[in-house]
C-alpha cells in the first residue's frame, strides 16, 4: 500500500468520527421553563428554556403552517443548553421558547440566530398567532428580514409583566443550525460593531495578500503566486458567503443564487487550494501524488459545474465531502515531501495543520 493512503484512510475515519460525536441529540423533558428576559444569567444559558420538534414529512406537524395548526398531543424535546444542530433533513423543526418580562415597564430585545444559510424561517410571538410577524429567509429577499443584518434578528417586545411564547418554524435544504441569543438593544449594536471591525480587518487581509500575490506573479512570471492569489480570493469569497454577507450585500435580491453560490463557492476554493498545494510543493510530474491532486481539481472543477445543476442538499454533500478529502490528502503529501527532504514542505504542513483542524 503507498504510503499517502496509510495516512489517508486514518484520517478520513477519525474525522467522520469526530463529526458523528458532536452530532449527539439532546435530551427530552416535558416543559419549556419560562426564561426572565431582565435576567442576564438566564439569557445566557437561553438554550436550557428552548424547546423543539422536528417534525417529519408527511407528519402533521410537516403540514402545519402555524403554531395553531400543531397537534395538540406533540411531544417536545428540550434543547438541555446544546445548540440546535442537525445534519441534512427534509423535516421541519418547530421551536418554542417561553419569554417573561419581569419589569414594570415594556422592553424591547432581539431574538438573534445566528445561521444564515436557512431557506425559510417564520416567527410568530403569542400575541400574533394569526398572521405571522416575520417570514424570511434565504428563499426569500433580503429585505424580508425587516433589519438590514446578515443573521436573523426577531424583534421581541414586552409589556410589563407579560409572558409571550415565541415560536419558530424552519425549513431548510441543506444542514439546520439554529444557534439562538436574545440579545438587548444596546448589546445587539455594540456586538454589531466589534465583529464589523473585526470582520473588515480579516477580509481586508486577504484581499490585500491576494493583490499582493498577484502583483508579485505578473512581475516574476512564477505560477506559485497566482495559484496563491486564486486560494486567497476564493476562500475569502466562500467564508463571506458562510457569514451571510454575500447575501446581505451581493445578490439580496437573487433568492435561488443564495443558495447555489455557497456550493459553488465552495467548489471554486477546492480546486484553488488543490492548485496552490501542488505548485507550492513542487509535486514531480510522474507521480501518483500529482494524478491524484489532477483528479481532485478536476473534480472540483466538475462540481462548480454540477453546482448549477444539482439540488443544494446534494451538491453542498458532495462539495464538503470532496474539500475534506483535499484538505486530507494535501496535509500527507505535504507530509511525505517533507520526509523526501523538501525543505519547504516542513512550513506547509505547520500551516495546513491549522487548516486541517479548522475543516
Amino acid at each position: 500500500m503507498p504510503l499517502y493512503l496509510r495516512f489517508l484512510f486514518p484520517l478520513i475515519g477519525l474525522l467522520l468520527v469526530t463529526d458523528l460525536s458532536l452530532a449527539t441529540h439532546p435530551g427530552t423533558t416535558p416543559h419549556c421553563p419560562a426564561l426572565d428576559a431582565n435576567d442576564p444569567v438566564q439569557r445566557e444559558a437561553l438554550m436550557n428554556h428552548v424547546c423543539f420538534l422536528s417534525a417529519a414529512p408527511d407528519t402533521p406537524a410537516h403540514r402545519a403552517e402555524s403554531p395553531r395548526e400543531l397537534p395538540a398531543d406533540i411531544q417536545w424535546t428540550s434543547a438541555r443548553g446544546h445548540d440546535l444542530v442537525f445534519s441534512h433533513t427534509d423535516s421541519v423543526y418547530w421551536v418554542r421558547l417561553n419569554v417573561r418580562n419581569s419589569d414594570d415597564s415594556q422592553k424591547l430585545w432581539y431574538l438573534k440566530l445566528n445561521y444564515p444559510l436557512l431557506d425559510e424561517v417564520t416567527f410568530w410571538r403569542s400575541s400574533e398567532l394569526v398572521e405571522p410577524a416575520l417570514t424570511t429567509g434565504d428563499q426569500h429577499p433580503f429585505l424580508s428580514r425587516g433589519i438590514d443584518y446578515r443573521y436573523f434578528l426577531l424583534p421581541v417586545t414586552l409589556g410589563a409583566g407579560e409572558t409571550q411564547t415565541i415560536t419558530l418554524r424552519i425549513q431548510s435544504s441543506g444542514a439546520l443550525n439554529v444557534p439562538l441569543s436574545l440579545k438587548t438593544p444596546e448589546t445587539t449594536i455594540a456586538e454589531s460593531n466589534h465583529l464589523t471591525l473585526l470582520h473588515g480587518f480579516f477580509y481586508g487581509a486577504l484581499l490585500v495578500f491576494a493583490v499582493f500575490n498577484l502583483l508579485l506573479f505578473f512581475s516574476s512570471g512564477t505560477g506559485y503566486y497566482f495559484y496563491n492569489a486564486f486560494y486567497m480570493a476564493s476562500l475569502g469569497l466562500f467564508l463571506f458567503a458562510m457569514g451571510g454577507f454575500a447575501n446581505q450585500y451581493f445578490w439580496p435580491d437573487s433568492t435561488g443564487f443564495a443558495n447555489t453560490s455557497i456550493p459553488m463557492l465552495m467548489s471554486i476554493s477546492s480546486l484553488a487550494m488543490t492548485l496552490f498545494g501542488r505548485s507550492f510543493l513542487e509535486i514531480p510530474t510522474n507521480t501518483i501524488a500529482n494524478k491524484v491532486l489532477t483528479g481532485l481539481a478536476l473534480t472540483s472543477a466538475g462540481l462548480f459545474i454540477m453546482a448549477f445543476l444539482l439540488p443544494y442538499n446534494r451538491s453542498i454533500v458532495l462539495n464538503t465531502g470532496i474539500a475534506l478529502l483535499i484538505i486530507a490528502c494535501l496535509f500527507i503529501i505535504g507530509i511525505i515531501r517533507w520526509r523526501q527532504g523538501y525543505s519547504p514542505a516542513k512550513w506547509y504542513v505547520v500551516a495546513w495543520s491549522g487548516m486541517l483542524a479548522g475543516a
